[in-house]
């Protein structure tokens, strides 16, 4: 089956696309009766061949705010892995040419949206629960676990998600220095 073919056959809306030295890999999502399941399409960096197909077990409510594209950037390497929200709970999947590995999930801490401020290629995002601070967060490497890189004091999530945006919680990393140099600024 050709990827093309795929594309235009199916209802999968795709929605990121990360590339690397060795694949270019599609995200989409695919509405199933309640919410919405994940789609992911890799493919050859030098050939453009489809490498492997998955539809990934998911039920993703609302997939423009519940699921973003971590590149987990270190020096000369590139480790990308999609995370997303289910339940409450962040679960994630690393981007591999053959598309087998398990999904992880962080059973620690729970959420109710996830909020992408533009830091995705160090691996940080914003996790947003009412009543509590916005959390600066890092997905570790092998997708189980969070690191708490700092919290938006001032920023209380409030009862309604509808009006916070990324500008609301902005944050830039200091120097390469991957989670100790973040620099953080309320709205």
């Amino acid at each position: 089956m050709r990827f093309f073919d795929t594309f235009f056959s199916s209802l999968v809306t795709y929605t990121k696309v990360f590339s690397t030295s060795y694949a270019v890999y599609v995200v989409g999502v695919a509405k199933s009766t309640a919410s919405y399941t994940i789609h992911i399409t890799a493919l050859s960096s030098s050939t453009g061949q489809v490498l492997n197909d998955v539809n990934v077990p998911s039920n993703i409510a609302d997939p423009v705010s519940d699921l973003t594209l971590l590149s987990l950037h270190v020096p000369h390497d590139y480790r990308p892995r999609i995370a997303w929200l289910e339940d409450g709970h962040v679960k994630s999947k690393a981007l591999t040419p053959d598309l087998k590995n398990a999904v992880g999930k962080v059973k620690t801490v729970q959420f109710e949206k996830l909020l992408d401020v533009g830091l995705n290629d160090y691996g940080h995002f914003i996790g947003l629960k009412k009543g509590e601070p916005a959390r600066v967060l890092k997905m570790e490497e092998d997708g189980t676990s969070i690191q708490l890189l700092g919290e938006f004091e001032k920023v209380q999530v409030q009862i309604s998600f509808d009006f916070m945006t990324p500008s609301d919680c902005c944050a830039g990393v200091d120097g390469g220095n991957f989670g100790n140099g973040i620099q953080r600024k309320c709205g």
